[in-house]
């Protein structure tokens, strides 16, 4: 499940137009949607035990982080 795409991540359509096929699913893989969508398939599973089986088998996640923020302290005056 975790390798598959998401289903509110957009994919280019023919039409070249961007459609996810769940506009209101996630549109990453988090350990909480994860979860979600394997109780949804009737996998009974915990936030942690999705933790644990993504670190055995060695799949890194980091933490959904926007593009539009900067340490940098001369970011909010370029960003004009």
């Amino acid at each position: 499940m975790a390798k598959s795409p998401p289903p509110g991540h957009p994919r280019w359509e023919d039409r070249g137009e961007l459609r996810a096929s769940d506009e209101n699913g996630p549109a990453v893989w988090t350990l909480d949607t994860l979860t979600d969508a394997a109780r949804g398939a009737g996998i009974d599973v915990h936030r942690s035990q999705v933790r644990r089986i993504l670190l055995k088998e060695g799949v890194r996640w980091r933490r959904t982080r926007s593009w539009t923020t900067s340490k940098a302290p001369e970011f909010a005056a370029k960003e004009r």
